[in-house]
């Protein structure tokens, strides 16, 4: 995917062609100003987890992220109350 130099519009755009691509996802994407993160939660679990085509799209962003914005950092997990998710930035 070609990169913006934005990692929160690189993100948001990823998420996007997500929810056009896998049907009932929910996703939820926010920055911790604290931790410096780019947090994204994704469920329901029987997508992140039983479906090969997301699985390889999720691998796909860590790497092309990794690429883009080296000193960035992103975490891609289940919803969970531990996450900071006060700043949200994408919530579909």
């Amino acid at each position: 995917m070609k990169s913006t130099k934005n990692p929160k519009e690189f993100i948001k755009k990823v998420l996007k062609e997500w929810e056009s691509i896998f049907e009932g996802i929910k996703l939820k994407y926010a920055y911790d100003k604290d931790l410096e993160y780019h947090i994204i939660e994704v469920g329901p679990e029987s997508i992140r987890r039983n479906n090969k085509d997301y699985m390889a799209k999720e691998l796909q962003l860590y790497m092309d992220f990794a690429d883009a914005f080296e000193n960035e950092n992103i975490l891609i997990c289940n919803p969970s109350d531990a996450n900071n998710m006060s700043n949200i930035l994408f919530n579909k």
